[in-house]
C-alpha cells in the first residue's frame, strides 16, 4: 500500500493531531514506495519531515524570523521570553563556581534573559551566542553599550571588557570562536528548536575543556499535550511544526541517547512552570504551561 492520505499522531501521546500530505505538494510514488515500503507510521513520519524540510517552511530555521521575534519592546521585563532568570541555572551557579568555571557561553542566549545572572556571577568571560542579529544587540544594549565590528561579528564593551557577544549558528561554532576551550555551555530552551541537535550537542563537546559542564534544557514531551500546542501539526514522533516554528520534545531515554558517551549526567530534574507571553511574532500569545528537563553534564 501507498502512503494514507492522513497520517494520525501514534495513540496514547495525546491530541488527535493530523497531517494533510496534499498541502506538501506532489511526490513520486517510487519515492513513496521507497521510504515507507512497510507501510509504518516512522516511515511515514520521515518522508513527510523531510519533504517539509525541503519545502523551505520552517520559518524558525532562519534568523530573519527571530529579528521579527526580537522587534517586540519588552518594558516590564528582562526579556521577551520571560519576567527573570531562568531560576533553575541561577540555582546551579554556586556548583560551577565552586568547580572552577571560569569562561561560560551562553548558546542561543537571545536578548539576553540568562546574560544578566551569568554577568552577575563574575565569571572571568561570559560569551553571549546567537545567530539573530536583533537579539544580540537587544541583549548588549541591556547589558552596557558595547562596539559592535562588522566584520567579525561581535560585540566588545568599549572599555576594556570581559564580555562579548558573537553571532553564529551552534551547529557551526568553533573554540577559536572563543579563544579556547570554554568551562561551561548554557543552553535555554533553544534546543526544542534545532532540527539536529545531535549536531549541536556534539559541537558542545568539542568546545568544553575536557571535565567541565554543559546546562542543557530539553522540552518534555509532556508539555506537547499542552493547549498551547493545539495548532501544531506532527512531522514526527516528536516533532512539531506550529505555523512554521519547528518544536522537538523529548523523554528521558531521549536525553541520555543524545549525551551518551559524549556526557556524563550530574543532575536532571523536571519542573513545571509558566511564562508570559512573547510579542506577536512567535506563535504563543498568551501566558502558558511549560514542561522541561534541566541537566547539567560534565564531558566524559
Amino acid at each position: 500500500r501507498l502512503l494514507p492520505h492522513k497520517i494520525p499522531r501514534p495513540l496514547g501521546r495525546g491530541h488527535s493531531f493530523f497531517l494533510t500530505l496534499s498541502a506538501l505538494g506532489s511526490y513520486p510514488n517510487t519515492t513513496l514506495k521507497a521510504l515507507v515500503a512497510t507501510n509504518t507510521v516512522s516511515g511515514a513520519y520521515e518522508f513527510i519531515r523531510h519533504k517539509i524540510k525541503k519545502s523551505g517552511k520552517v520559518k524558525s530555521s532562519n534568523h530573519e524570523y527571530w529579528d521579527e521575534v526580537y522587534k517586540w519592546p519588552v518594558t516590564a521585563r528582562i526579556s521577551v521570553w520571560d519576567e527573570k532568570p531562568n531560576e533553575y541555572l541561577v540555582s546551579k551557579i554556586p556548583f560551577f563556581k565552586e568547580n572552577g568555571v571560569k569562561r561560560v557561553v551562553d548558546a542561543g542566549c537571545g536578548d539576553g534573559r540568562n546574560l544578566k545572572a551569568l554577568i552577575e556571577a563574575n565569571f572571568d568571560e561570559v560569551f553571549g551566542v546567537d545567530f539573530s542579529e536583533k537579539a544580540l544587540r537587544t541583549a548588549s544594549n541591556r547589558s552596557i553599550r558595547y562596539r559592535y565590528d562588522t566584520t567579525k561579528y561581535i560585540w566588545r564593551r568599549k572599555s576594556d571588557s570581559n564580555i562579548y557577544f558573537i553571532k553564529g549558528k551552534l551547529e557551526e561554532l568553533r573554540p577559536s570562536y572563543f579563544g579556547g576551550e570554554v568551562d561551561l555551555i548554557v543552553c535555554d530552551h533553544t534546543l526544542v528548536h534545532i532540527p539536529e541537535a545531535e549536531k549541536v550537542i556534539d559541537n558542545f563537546h568539542r568546545i568544553l575543556k575536557s571535565g567541565k559542564y554543559a546546562f542543557l534544557e530539553f522540552t518534555s514531551e509532556e508539555e506537547s499535550n499542552y493547549p498551547s500546542y493545539q495548532r501544531g501539526r506532527w512531522i514526527g514522533e516528536k516533532e512539531m511544526l506550529m505555523d512554521g516554528v519547528y518544536f522537538r520534545f523529548f523523554n528521558e531515554d531521549d536525553i541520555n541517547k543524545i549525551l551518551k558517551n559524549k556526557f556524563e549526567i550530574i543532575s536532571l530534574g523536571k519542573k513545571h512552570f509558566t511564562q508570559p507571553d512573547h510579542g506577536n511574532a512567535y506563535v504563543k500569545h498568551k501566558r502558558h504551561n511549560h514542561c522541561s528537563y534541566f541537566v547539567v553534564a560534565r564531558k566524559s
